[in-house]
């Protein structure tokens, strides 16, 4: 069991930690990211490392508020962390136009670097959902304009052998990713969704290699402690309720400890953009048209709330609820940040149909006490749906 202890806890670590790096004198150029939609391998291959930035417990200052207006409480803090000169050592920040909040951020540190009050660069990078040929040639020209902007920030122009390093290095990202992903969707599994969340915030942020090495000793040690730990659950506790997590991301694992809390529930699966939603461990071919290879991966992923149709999104969340063996579905959205809330209705009559029961809780971030309590009741509701569909389909 220690070895176990112990690398969920150097994950834990690295996780609370992967900011620290953004300052580290003579560490490589860090870029700093804004929303999702980031190419990591470019700038990997330029020899810089992208890191998400978020600004977890801090709440928004006042200047912040008043800057950005009625937006997202992660971006509002985010932005508070630029004032504060908590990311003064990044090479460049690029910003993804992958929501609204993220696109007013852009505008706010726009603006604060032609005034002087922020220390590096800003680039939007504005990637578009779709493969139609006006919407390839608009995002082809993005990934373009993108290698010139971090050969610029960096100093290093982007190669054939960086291009092929930096596949090699987030192509074994994804496969610890992907080993991970299995070892939590495992019946009986120990591996909790914190941890699961831990994983992808550390990859999000560390250099590919020394996250996927914390994530494989996870692994490995789970899979050694599984049996032990899987034999005293099942002979003392009722097992935990399965669950998806869907909605909003997650800048810290608060809301992911308490639903796990008591091991009353296990988080085996999520699709935001901190979790399995994360566009992590891809890389395209080199040798061939890189931005091409990226294209195809950009079309490629899973449709979001804010950007799919609701059809899309529904037939997808139900693909995905199956592939993950959850029980239940639990969606929970911050306040200004509607996109989950435009498809949940369609979503939970669907997953009913499967005999899912789904839950809504919105404006989670508006009060901690609050937001518990309203966990607490979810929780409830959602293990006597699935005691109901269960009787309902052992039924004659």
């Amino acid at each position: 069991m220690t070895r176990a202890v112990e690398a969920t806890a150097a994950l834990a670590t690295a996780y609370a930690h992967r900011f620290d790096g953004a300052v580290v004198a003579g560490a490589p150029p860090r870029i700093g990211v804004v929303g999702g939609d980031l190419a990591r391998q470019l700038v990997l291959a330029a020899g810089a490392l992208p890191m998400r930035l978020w600004h977890p417990g801090v709440h928004a200052s006042d200047e912040a508020a008043r800057l950005l207006g009625a937006t997202d409480a992660a971006s509002a803090a985010v932005l508070t962390g630029f004032l504060g000169g908590s990311f003064d050592g990044l090479a460049g920040v690029v910003v993804c136009n992958d929501c609204q909040a993220s696109l007013r951020l852009f505008y706010v540190l726009r603006e604060l670097r032609e005034r002087g009050r922020l220390t590096m660069p800003v680039h939007l990078f504005d990637l578009q959902r779709g493969g139609r040929a006006p919407t390839r040639a608009f995002n082809r020209f993005q990934f373009e304009r993108l290698v010139g902007v971090l050969t610029a920030w960096t100093g290093n122009a982007i190669t054939e052998e960086g291009l092929a390093d930096a596949a090699a290095d987030e192509l074994a990202l994804g496969a610890a990713l992907r080993r991970l992903t299995a070892a939590r969707r495992a019946h009986g599994a120990t591996l909790s969704g914190t941890t699961a969340l831990h994983a992808f915030g550390v990859a999000a942020s560390l250099p590919p290699r020394d996250s996927a090495a914390l994530i494989d000793a996870v692994v490995e040690t789970t899979v050694e402690r599984a049996d032990i730990v899987r034999t005293v659950a099942d002979s003392e506790h009722e097992p935990p309720l399965r669950l998806l997590v869907s909605g909003s991301t997650h800048p810290d694992d608060e809301l992911s400890r308490f639903i796990e809390r008591g091991d009353r529930a296990r988080i085996v699966g999520d699709d935001h953009g901190t979790g399995e939603g994360a566009w992590l461990g891809v890389a395209a071919a080199s040798g061939t048209d890189i931005v091409e290879g990226l294209l195809a991966l950009h079309e490629a992923r899973p449709p979001e709330s804010a950007t799919a149709t609701i059809v899309a999104r529904v037939e997808w969340m139900r693909r995905h609820t199956s592939d993950t063996g959850a029980d239940a579905v639990l969606v929970l959205t911050r306040r200004h940040d509607e996109a989950p809330l435009w498809d949940f209705p369609a979503l939970r009559r669907a997953l009913a149909a499967d005999g899912i029961p789904a839950e809504l809780l919105r404006s989670i971030d508006d009060g901690a006490g609050d937001a518990m309590t309203a966990i607490d009741a979810a929780l409830v509701r959602l293990r006597a749906g699935v005691a109901r569909a269960s009787h309902e389909r052992a039924r004659p």
